[in-house]
């Protein structure tokens, strides 16, 4: 379970955090779900879903690493995505403010131009289906 001091310290951290109480109710097809979870070494603080494309941002403070990050629900898979992996709540907010609305947007309409260069390398984007 997470330790009482991690909770404490995130909530200190968030208590007066404006980005948080400035969020959009709905963007881009996704509905904001305040209601804070905390697990055995997560405390997610709020979501972004979208019921009827089976999706989710999920933004959590991650005990173990002692990081704020974002994690990604696409039907069935789940990973963070790391380019918002900091344990600085403020470089977190500037790295929501510049990236999080494309990613939101991406997430609904594929863009290529999202792609991880490890992806491109392998010209996985050429395969033939089948």
């Amino acid at each position: 379970m997470m330790k009482k001091e991690t909770i404490e310290k995130v909530n200190a951290e968030i208590a007066n955090w404006q980005y948080l109480q400035d969020l959009p109710e709905q963007w881009y097809g996704f509905q904001l779900d305040r209601n804070t979870e905390i697990s055995k070494d997560s405390y997610d603080l709020y979501r972004y879903v979208n019921e009827m494309l089976h999706k989710s941002a999920t933004i959590y403070f991650h005990e173990e690493t002692h990081e704020y990050k974002v994690r990604l629900k696409i039907g069935l898979i789940e990973f963070c995505r790391i380019e918002f992996i900091t344990a600085n709540l403020e470089v977190f907010e500037k790295l929501l403010k510049s990236q999080f609305e494309q990613m939101l947007m991406d997430m609904v309409d594929f863009n290529p131009k999202s792609l991880s260069s490890i992806v491109l390398d392998k010209k996985i984007t050429t395969w033939e289906a089948g």
